[in-house]
């Protein structure tokens, strides 16, 4: 038996001409090659490759089948592609890495990512902004730099640290959602079009799976990937639309088919989020969202109101509600008007009220929002009895479930046919208040432009998040802010939560000056902000300690009657 040749590379088979060998080209391709090879499962069924028959004038042609190949697919893993002419007489190998677009005028393309995170800063919020081992010259300077635009939010830099919070931010939640990563589980079809799937932990939360993400497929020992859409989360499972036919027909026929399930994180609130923060800066409404210590105090009262002029008679007998109704009618000052205090007190009361106001005395076009879908249902459903269906509109989510909401409601929705449907331009225009949420009103970011924003539970959504709703104002217009910072704040992960993400714009406002109440008198100045005392809801033994711990004893038992 002849010595084996310890010189020739097992990977590559070449020799090993010097130590730097395994940095050759070469080498480094066949080694991808072998790993991939080694540790990955052989392809399944007939995915074996693709044939083609070609000239070498053809492969010339840029409309040739070659070409469509190599230009019409993105490839995450080396490709070696041999091609052999017609009359055997001439073969030859193109070796690539590569992700290639396609260029087509008969592509419809749907989506287009916005706001994605820059591949140099990737890492370093995969780990925090914080050090780690093995850092190059380039990080560690990409790292300075991060960390000294996130230590502190100003007028200045209020784009560049909002966008770095919300990479952040995507980027752990988008590594939560890994930890859930299921491997040989299998999916029942129905309705013959939805793949329902149980996913352990969904009932508690975790992962926390929402309409509109995506989920990926694989069959088992299988390099292909389908992508899915989930349409509905039930309380264990997620049904999911959109699968490829050829998955469908493969689980049709074989329902045992092991299948390896990924989730997506959606990114399109994340998009929304980044295009508001944007547009807040370039209309100018950011200067509004740092208030001067010195703020002039304009006291003028245009629209005077007579009891018999409130909706809600109710609010007559409750002071600072009638006041604050009156302060925000008026818009006595450029800066957000804030209304809070604890659950029971009538922030959302008090808010309608202000809304049904404004729409009586003035032509200007609302807008009203809150965080979730539940918010915003109850504030169109207290404003439906004083509003025309000309007049108000509650805009859905097309994804949403119809046996969410009540019949009532549905009467004053985007529904057509028993569907949720979009809404065009011009309709949106033709309303005076439109109620959505925070995320969805920046689907029309470019047209609607309101005279005023009112977002309830506003302690309960990020800035960035309330930024969509405020980017769609110009300088001088109105926002109003109702909601409770000593409630839960917004739901975003710790790292993010520590440099600022986990303080809403309400309760970052009320730290100015402008907001605070009197060092003296303990009252808050009433043109800005309004504190609401008289508690509807709880048993005085109840409100007791929450009223010591935070209220400063400010509250008031109020007996139904």
């Amino acid at each position: 038996m002849e010595p084996e040749d310890t010189s020739l590379c097992p990977i590559c088979k070449e020799h090993r001409e010097n130590a730097d060998h395994n940095n050759s080209v070469n080498h480094r391709f066949y080694f991808m090659k072998w790993a991939y090879n080694e540790y990955r499962k052989a392809l399944v069924k007939d995915r074996h490759g693709i044939v083609l028959e070609v000239t070498e004038e053809k492969m010339k042609e840029p409309s040739s089948n070659c070409n469509q190949i190599l230009t019409s697919a993105s490839y995450k893993i080396p490709l070696a592609c041999d091609f052999q002419t017609v009359d055997n007489k001439q073969s030859f190998t193109i070796v690539r890495t590569f992700v290639s677009y396609l260029n087509s005028e008969r592509l419809s393309v749907h989506y287009v990512d916005h706001y994605s995170i820059p591949p140099k800063y990737a890492k370093l919020l995969k780990h925090g902004l914080r050090p780690f081992d093995k850092m190059t010259s380039a990080e560690e300077n990409d790292l300075r730099e991060l960390n000294q635009l996130v230590q502190r939010l100003t007028k200045d830099n209020y784009s560049k640290f909002w966008h770095i919070l919300l990479w952040m931010e995507e980027k752990a939640q988008g590594l939560m959602l890994t930890k859930f990563n299921m491997e040989e589980v299998t999916m029942n079809i129905i309705n013959d079009k939805v793949l329902v799937l149980e996913v352990p932990g969904l009932a508690e939360k975790r992962p926390s799976v929402i309409v509109g993400d995506f989920i990926r497929i694989r069959i088992t020992g299988d390099h292909t990937a389908y992508k899915g859409f989930v349409n509905k989360v039930n309380e264990k499972t997620v049904e999911i639309l959109h699968v490829e036919e050829e998955l469908m027909d493969c689980i049709r026929t074989d329902p045992g088919t092991k299948l390896d399930v990924s989730f997506i994180l959606s990114r399109l609130a994340f998009e929304r989020m980044h295009q508001g923060v944007d547009r807040v800066v370039r209309t100018g409404m950011v200067a509004t969202l740092f208030p001067r210590i010195n703020v002039r105090r304009n006291s003028n009262i245009i629209h005077e109101l007579r009891d018999s002029d409130f909706c809600n008679r109710e609010i007559i007998h409750n002071f600072e509600q009638k006041n604050a109704v009156l302060k925000i009618l008026n818009s006595v000052q450029a800066l957000p008007y804030i209304v809070f205090g604890p659950p029971g007190t009538g922030k959302t009361v008090t808010i309608v009220e202000a809304i049904l106001q404004i729409k009586k005395h003035t032509k200007k076009r609302i807008l009203v929002c809150a965080p979730a879908n539940s918010a915003c249902d109850v504030l169109a459903l207290k404003l439906m009895p004083y509003c025309t269906k000309d007049e108000l509109i509650r805009i859905h989510s097309t994804t949403r479930e119809r046996n969410t909401i009540t019949k009532d409601l549905m009467e004053y929705s985007n529904v057509e046919d028993d569907e949720f449907t979009k809404v065009e331009m011009k309709k949106l225009l033709s309303y005076k208040i439109v109620v959505t949420t925070l995320t969805l009103i920046g689907r029309f970011q470019r047209d609607y432009n309101p005279d005023c924003v009112f977002v309830d539970e506003a302690a309960q959504a990020s800035e960035p998040e309330t930024d969509i709703a405020i980017g769609l104002l110009s300088v001088g217009k109105q926002v109003v802010l109702a909601g409770d910072p000593k409630q839960l704040g917004p739901m975003v992960t710790d790292c993010a939560a520590k440099l600022g993400l986990g303080i809403s714009l309400l309760e970052r406002l009320m730290n100015y000056e402008v907001y605070k109440p009197d060092a003296s008198t303990k009252a808050y100045d009433s043109n800005f902000i309004t504190m609401l005392k008289l508690n509807f809801r709880s048993h005085p033994n109840i409100l007791l300690i929450p009223n010591q711990l935070f209220y400063d004893n400010n509250l008031e038992y109020v007996i139904m009657t």
